[in-house]
């Protein structure tokens, strides 16, 4: 005997398998709006979660929400947090109502965390051509052409080692 089950209630029952209704709890409201204010993250994951919650007829309180996500913003949208956060690498997501002043810190906070970034990926490349270079088989011509690049590499890394400390210098 087969069973025929129509195409929307077939996607209706896979789409709510997957969804825990414990997340609708009113009772951890303020503290989810804290959180994702406190980690930079904007309320429309909230905004996806209440409308999965109004389909499974749970309606959330969406004020005791917005009441924790302001009190995170406030402590999220500083200076020191949004330099933080840049220097940290974590994407500027826009969350903070003072937009540019956040933007200006995490900007200076990004800018280090990049060249570090560069400097660690220069460093890599040093340490890659020295384990070519010793190898047994290197001829006298690569080992020459990797000297080459491994001067080349350390140069750069010396330039941005500089310009790391020119902005570390900017910033404080």
């Amino acid at each position: 005997m087969k069973i025929l089950i129509s195409l929307p209630l077939l996607f209706a029952l896979v789409g709510c398998a997957g969804f825990d209704k414990s997340s609708c709890d009113n009772k951890k409201l303020h503290a989810k709006g804290l959180e994702q204010a406190k980690s930079g993250k904007t309320d429309a994951a909230f905004k996806d979660l209440a409308l999965k919650c109004q389909e499974q007829g749970i309606t959330m309180d969406t004020k005791e929400y917005q009441r924790g996500f302001k009190q995170g913003l406030k402590e999220f949208c500083t200076k020191k947090s949004a330099f933080k956060y840049g220097l940290d690498g974590q994407t500027n997501n826009g969350t903070c109502p003072n937009k540019n002043q956040f933007s200006k810190f995490y900007d200076k906070g990004f800018a280090i965390h990049k060249v570090k970034k560069d400097i660690e990926a220069k460093d890599l490349s040093i340490i890659e051509l020295q384990k070519k270079m010793n190898l047994i088989k290197t001829t006298a011509v690569e080992r020459k052409g990797f000297e080459k690049q491994i001067k080349t590499l350390k140069r750069e890394k010396f330039e941005l080692e500089t310009k790391l400390n020119l902005i570390s210098k900017k910033t404080l």
